[in-house]
């Protein structure tokens, strides 16, 4: 079991995500973004991967994720401890 995010962190739902480099290569994207730190996998379930991070940031998150260019990701779903993303697979 992950647990909740704690205070100041955000749990990242993203996928298709079914191979181990694609998932690595994510999470690689994520610490590049403004911000986010300590960022790590967390579980994955069938083809969608939980990555944790720490964000500080005044930019909402998932709108710096909008702005990733080694993926193209649809927030489908987001709160103020979560935020969903669909990966477009055809963009890796």
């Amino acid at each position: 079991m992950t647990g909740s995010p704690g205070l100041g962190e955000i749990d990242v739902l993203a996928g298709p995500l079914p191979h181990a480099d694609d998932r690595k290569r994510f999470e690689g994207a994520l610490s590049r973004v403004q911000g986010a730190r300590d960022v790590r996998g967390i579980a994955t379930v069938g083809k969608t991967h939980r990555v944790r991070l720490r964000y500080t940031d005044a930019v909402p998150f998932a709108e710096r994720l909008r702005a990733l260019k080694e993926f193209r990701l649809r927030v489908i779903a987001q709160s103020a401890t979560i935020v969903q993303v669909l990966v477009d697979v055809s963009q890796q």
